[in-house]
């Protein structure tokens, strides 16, 4: 809402839950004064992190001319937020209550994994028709941390659960899948969800998955 005020905190959990655009663009204006400004902020700091086939020109992830980034460089970000302990908890975050000034909005995180797959930690989704489903996620066996990142994909869960196979025995089926899209948005009271465990640093990215650079960022 135009000049109403909102906790930081609030705007970080609906940009990471429900990808709102707005609340990322709120956020860094309040951060940087500008979003351009902030998108050179944001690329000077992948590049530091070795991420050198990434360019930002907004901070929604919505397309952009000069805008793009790879699946490797999404797999160091990730791995670098997930030292985090805050932005571990925002990816967890199964369910986020945003009220406005009329009514209270529940929303449902877009990233099935998070309902139906254990060792699931947290991720992120993203979807533009010219980058089609796009996906950065993080998960977990015997104490190791693997970092999934694709871009570029027409079936986002099942291109995601083939490549799970790699590394796990037990996958979610496609009847668990679906069942975990159910109820994506609802208007009702406060619901908080409880909290997944916290895993272990990612000490190294695990595995690079091959692909050309996409150059589309991408939010849903």
């Amino acid at each position: 809402v135009p000049g109403k005020k909102y906790r930081s905190f609030d705007l970080m959990t609906g940009t990471m839950v429900e990808s709102a655009n707005d609340a990322a663009y709120a956020l860094a204006t309040y951060i940087a004064g500008s979003e351009a400004t902030f998108a050179r902020i944001m690329t000077e700091r992948a590049r530091d992190l070795g991420a050198t086939d990434t360019n930002f020109e907004n901070a929604s992830g919505l397309p952009s001319d000069n805008q793009y980034t790879s699946p490797y460089d999404l797999a160091l970000i990730f791995r670098q937020a997930l030292t985090s302990e805050r932005f571990i908890g925002l990816v967890q975050t199964r369910y986020f209550t945003f009220e406005d000034s009329a009514r209270k909005i529940r929303y449902k995180n877009h990233n099935r994994l998070l309902f139906c797959f254990e060792p699931a930690i947290g991720g992120k989704t993203g979807y533009t028709r010219a980058a089609r489903h796009c996906y950065v996620g993080a998960f977990e066996k015997n104490g190791k941390v693997y970092i999934l990142a694709m871009l570029g994909s027409r079936s986002l869960w099942k291109d995601s659960v083939q490549i799970l196979r790699t590394v796990y025995d037990e996958v979610p089926t496609e009847e668990q899948l679906r069942m975990a899209k159910a109820s994506t948005v609802s208007y009702s009271s406060v619901y908080t969800a409880a909290p997944k465990k916290k895993p272990a640093h990612a000490k190294k990215v695990v595995k690079r998955h091959t692909g050309k650079t996409h150059k589309k960022l991408a939010k849903k």
